[in-house]
């Protein structure tokens, strides 16, 4: 990822307020300070910022170097391994001009036009001739007389005073602008074919190069078009069809944009996420105008997002917003640029988050945290269980994949997390990391929240609200509301279930109804189609009465009166327990013994046997979440590895939990946000115990990467994934990170 925004065609920074600002101003202290941004009475305004992917790193005003976020692989340069959440000194380095940060590595140009690089050395690219990793600063010693630097994903680029390209790295797709036999270029190459170079940029696997006369050349990977023109792949230097001159150039993961000399911003290459900011949902070579976006005196590309800076100091971002690297709450993308604020300086849009220096010499960022990038202290991921604040005793709870519900025992509901479809039900649509009531004409028994909804039963009736893409809330249209709407008509009920665009429920009169998306025939009517309010499954295709069913993404299961389990929908993954089909409208019968309990994931599925409390998984495997120690995703169930005498169990996106009899919690799966609970980030393919929850728990349930245990006082515990306010522990969400965590007078 490149963040070389800031820069001209000719590398100088550019400062709203003074047109220069990057130039250091005498006072920068030689290398080998490790002076922290208050030191000896001095507090350093800072004049750039770049981020990477889960990293952040700012220039001050002295010519220091301060960085936060993730650090397996040295990419702070503190000469630590150690993961911070606040700022830290970059050790040994001093008198630095111009900074950069892309993928998991960081480089910093001296005024004496020195180059520096440290991090991630897998692929060589520290460029210094070897596959070390580092946790230090180390000099790019071939190079000298640098005039700029792009950080890529796993390459860089650099620009000499003379106007040569060179770049080293991994070149696996002639990123590096040579066709080489190795693909890990550990020493700089220069790229041949281009000249008179003032500004390079990198991004995933795709270069390029803005030239003293205004065009543009791009060589690498061309999957989406990110080199401007409609060819394969390329080592070779292609020209970009700019409608007129290039100023700037920089380029995100599979998507490049350009400032061209009226000060308007073209793009081109990958648009899903509307990258390309032209409003068009068009992708490829073609370079397309950014709309409505003019006056533009700074650039920057993100992963799968774009900001610019423009003159009146106002800060524009488009694309991926679902992190809230946009920073606007309650966005998951814009396909045209939206206004972050005003009096900013500098921009760098990294990975899932983005920094911005402020014309007072702060930094403020904000979108993902789960490493600690945005500098705060904090991060939006817990290893180990956290209470939640409740107003009163929980007596249940449910998760869906960013929010979480629970019923407290004074007859209330109260909702937490990601809010962008109105799925807490308080009409706000702000997502919130502190609990919030429900307004319900009756005390809920049953609640089940889906992907982006909730349902909640009560008095015989299904209250549903959130999104409604596809008519999973069951009131005949497809907008989402963001209080509770009655599903039906319908008789009494007496549960429901949401899974991630259908719902389901269960009525007193021992018939079940489904509603929502039916593509993948998880309505189990025996029909594909879908349906905007409740239709029944018809009694014929189930061989008794449903006694409990659940939802998953896009399938279903029911346990039925004998103890049987039955699936049906999308089989994929071997969600429904069979082979030779992909999906089915009619329910099956899955092949394990009598159950009492049955629970769907994403995309797997589990069952809790009747005789000896066994727990039996069966679907996608990928990161262990099937428990049985192999990653091999199957259709047969089969028992979890050491692991009986469980009483309920939740599955997740990738991972499991159960709850046993004694009251203890096991958790087995993907961990990268810490939701097995273990204290660690690491996956586990058998079941780990889960930490630090002080009395026995009675139920859990599993959000997309988070969990949450309610245990026998009321008390709800969460512990994974929260940057939407998930883990309901009070902390910020995703896009609300904007207070300054580096400031000057």
């Amino acid at each position: 990822m490149v963040l070389d925004a800031g820069t001209d065609a000719g590398g100088a920074a550019w400062d709203a307020g003074s047109g220069d600002a990057g130039s250091v101003d005498g006072g920068a202290p030689d290398a080998g300070s490790d002076a922290g941004p208050g030191d000896a009475g001095v507090t350093p305004c800072f004049v750039d910022v770049a981020g990477g992917e889960a990293h952040t790193c700012a220039l001050s005003s002295l010519g220091n170097v301060f960085c936060w976020g993730i650090n397996d692989v040295g990419q702070l340069g503190d000469g630590t391994w150690d993961n911070r959440t606040t700022p830290v000194a970059v050790q040994d380095l001093g008198g630095i001009r111009e900074l950069r940060a892309g993928g998991n590595n960081t480089c910093a140009l001296t005024t004496d036009d020195k180059l520096w690089c440290w991090g991630d050395n897998d692929h060589g690219q520290n460029g210094v001739g070897d596959e070390v990793q580092r946790n230090v600063p180390v000099p790019v010693a071939p190079l000298t007389e640098v005039r700029g630097v792009a950080v890529g994903v796993g390459h860089i680029c650099a620009v000499t005073l003379v106007g040569e390209a060179w770049c080293w790295g991994w070149n696996e797709d002639g990123e590096v602008g040579r066709v080489t036999v190795d693909p890990e270029v550990v020493d700089p190459m220069r790229v041949e074919d281009v000249d008179q170079v003032v500004q390079v940029t990198a991004g995933d696997a795709h270069s390029c190069a803005l030239r003293s006369d205004g065009t543009v050349w791009c060589w690498g990977r061309n999957s989406y078009g990110q080199l401007g023109a409609a060819i394969p792949g390329t080592a070779t230097p292609t020209l970009v069809d700019l409608t007129e001159s290039a100023v700037e150039i920089s380029a995100g993961h599979h998507h490049t944009c350009a400032r061209l000399t009226d000060n308007t911003v073209q793009c081109w290459g990958r648009n899903t996420y509307g990258q390309l900011g032209n409003d068009l949902g068009s992708e490829g070579p073609l370079p397309t105008a950014v709309v409505g976006l003019t006056d533009v005196a700074a650039l920057s590309s993100g992963k799968r997002h774009a900001c610019a800076l423009r003159e009146d100091a106002s800060l524009w971002c488009w694309g991926n917003a679902y992190d809230g690297q946009l920073g606007l709450v309650g966005l998951e993308e814009s396909p045209v640029p939206v206004e972050v604020g005003a009096g900013y300086a500098r921009v760098g849009a990294a990975s899932w988050h983005t920094c911005a220096v402020t014309l007072p010499g702060s930094v403020e960022c904000f979108g993902w945290n789960g490493e600690g990038q945005l500098g705060t202290g904090d991060t939006s991921v817990a290893a180990v269980p956290l209470a939640v604040s409740l107003p009163a005793a929980a007596i249940s709870l449910d998760i869906g994949d960013e929010h979480a519900c629970a019923v407290l025992d004074d007859g209330t509901l109260s909702c937490w997390g990601q809010d962008m479809h109105g799925q807490l039900g308080d009409g706000t649509q702000v997502a919130r990391s502190v609990p919030g009531g429900v307004t319900l004409p009756w005390t809920p028994v049953v609640i089940s929240a889906g992907e982006s909804s909730t349902c909640a039963t009560g008095n015989g009736e299904v209250l549903c609200w959130g999104r409604n893409n596809d008519g999973q809330l069951g009131i005949g249209n497809r907008v989402d509301q963001p209080l509770p709407q009655q599903t039906g008509p319908l008789g009494a009920a007496r549960t429901v279930t949401l899974g991630q665009d259908h719902g389901c429920t269960i009525l007193d009169d021992a018939t079940t109804w489904c509603w929502g998306q039916g593509t993948y025939g998880q309505l189990g009517t025996g029909s594909y189609a879908n349906a905007l309010r409740p239709v029944a499954i018809p009694a014929d295709l189930l061989p008794t009465t449903v006694e409990d069913i659940q939802a998953g993404e896009n399938f279903t299961c029911a346990l039925l009166a004998d103890d049987s389990v039955w699936c049906w929908g999308n089989n994929e993954n071997g969600e429904l327990a069979r082979t030779g089909v992909t999906k089915d409208a009619t329910p099956a019968q899955v092949p394990v013994p009598p159950a009492s309990a049955v629970v769907v994931g994403t995309y797997h599925a589990c069952a809790v046997l009747r005789d000896d409390g066994t727990l039996w998984c069966w679907g996608r495997n990928d990161d262990g979440q099937l428990g049985d120690n192999t990653w091999v995703s199957r259709a047969t169930p089969a028992a979890v590895s050491a692991l009986a005498n469980v009483r309920t169990a939740c599955a997740g996106l990738a991972h499991t939990c159960a709850v046993l009899v004694d009251g203890a919690v096991y958790c087995f799966g993907a961990n990268w946000a810490g939701q097995l609970g273990d204290g660690t980030f690491t996956p586990n393919g058998k079941p780990t115990a889960t930490a630090l929850i002080p009395d026995a728990v009675t139920d859990v349930d599993c959000g997309d990467d988070s969990t949450c245990a309610l245990d026998v006082n009321g008390t709800v515990w969460c512990f994974g994934r929260g940057d939407f306010g998930q883990l309901g522990n009070g902390l910020p969400v995703a896009g609300t990170h904007r207070a300054p965590l580096l400031t000057c007078p």
